[in-house]
């Protein structure tokens, strides 16, 4: 495949990733254990620094482990109320939430619900594959799926999934291939990363899920400044944590413009191939 049949692929498989946030988005997170104040001013400095999409962590149900944790309806209230003033002062930033589980049980009805009721523009379901191992997929294909499916239609928000492996534990690579590649028409695009303890998926890996995935490929775990560059030729998109953040939790501005700049370099060479 010549270089230019390559970049007119990978604008067809990013075409509603590009149309909705641009080329090489960075989506980052926003801590819903803050105040509502603190939370939109944390939208506002995102939007300001060029960030196309933020979204708000855990809107319905956390699970820790085999603990069940809900959210209050006072947590709730606040996410809501921080996504509608946002709304209402047009701050010109994407904004979706991250909601687990939501790939199994009844989950993921209140995730389109909330993307319905508060206009998001993404949500992302690090569940999409449930806590189940490749063995186990063949009941989330044969009944989860299709309720999953059935929401998106009625609910057609764009729709971030995929692997993590903290819910494949022991799958080998080639069987997290195998999962992605069949799980990627739940969503429209897919995230990969690694376990908190083993830092950034190899570069190596990230190229074997690129070959075996159609969907816009999103990385989702300990990109920085120094490995953006890296990364950034395979990703499709950024979705950043810590990475955008000061020892103090508090917003990295510099690191924020850092990565902007590398992606922005980035999208010149693939214009100028």
């Amino acid at each position: 495949m010549s270089i230019n049949d390559s970049f007119t692929t990978e604008m067809r498989r990013n075409a509603r990733l590009i149309d909705i946030f641009g080329p090489k988005p960075l989506f980052i997170g926003v801590y819903t254990s803050s105040t509502a104040e603190q939370m939109l001013e944390e939208v506002k400095i995102l939007a300001d620094n060029g960030v196309e999409a933020v979204y708000l962590e855990n809107v319905n149900k956390t699970y820790f482990g085999d603990c069940d944790v809900d959210r209050t309806p006072e947590d709730l209230h606040k996410i809501g109320s921080v996504i509608r003033k946002a709304h209402d002062m047009k701050i010109p930033i994407k904004m979706g939430v991250n909601i687990m589980p939501n790939g199994y049980g009844s989950e993921y009805i209140t995730a389109f619900d909330a993307a319905h009721d508060l206009r998001l523009d993404f949500i992302i379901c690090d569940a999409v594959v449930g806590k189940y191992s490749l063995k186990g997929i063949d009941r989330i294909l044969e009944t989860d799926a299709k309720g999953f499916l059935r929401q998106r239609r009625k609910n057609p928000v764009f729709t971030i999934g995929g692997y993590s492996p903290t819910y494949g534990k022991n799958m080998d690579t080639r069987s997290q291939e195998t999962l992605l590649r069949r799980l990627s028409y739940m969503s429209d695009a897919m995230t990969v990363k690694n376990k908190p303890s083993e830092g950034q998926v190899p570069l190596e890996r990230l190229e074997e899920y690129r070959s075996c995935v159609s969907k816009p490929l999103i990385l989702a775990s300990k990109t920085t400044t120094s490995n953006i560059s890296l990364y950034a030729p395979i990703a499709d998109a950024f979705i950043i944590g810590s990475g955008a953040r000061n020892a103090d939790k508090t917003l990295s501005v510099s690191s924020i413009y850092a990565m902007n700049t590398a992606l922005y370099i980035d999208r010149m060479h693939c214009l100028n191939r």
